[in-house]
């Protein structure tokens, strides 16, 4: 995303092979609930599929792990100067 008047670029990172798609919400100061209450914002949010958890299950698109596991991926979000470009 890039904000010409500030000259300003932020960027996200992340495997496409892990996380498919994005989910992308915004807050336009209505929200009731903390901590969102007044504030305008943006999320973005990877996810590993669109589908609810029973329908990831059903596709073979959920990540199960064992009793005791855990599973980590990095995910790299930076803001520079300019504008973003593909290299």
């Amino acid at each position: 995303m890039t904000n010409p008047r500030l000259n300003l670029t932020f960027s996200l990172m992340w495997d496409p092979a892990v996380f498919r798609g994005i989910q992308i919400w915004q807050s336009y100061g209505g929200a009731q609930a903390m901590p969102l209450t007044g504030i305008y914002g943006l999320g973005i949010e990877p996810w590993v599929t669109q589908h609810n958890l029973e329908q990831a299950v059903a596709v073979g698109e959920a990540i199960e792990l064992a009793g005791g596991a855990s599973f980590s991926k990095e995910l790299r979000a930076t803001i520079s100067t300019g504008h973003w470009s593909i290299e």
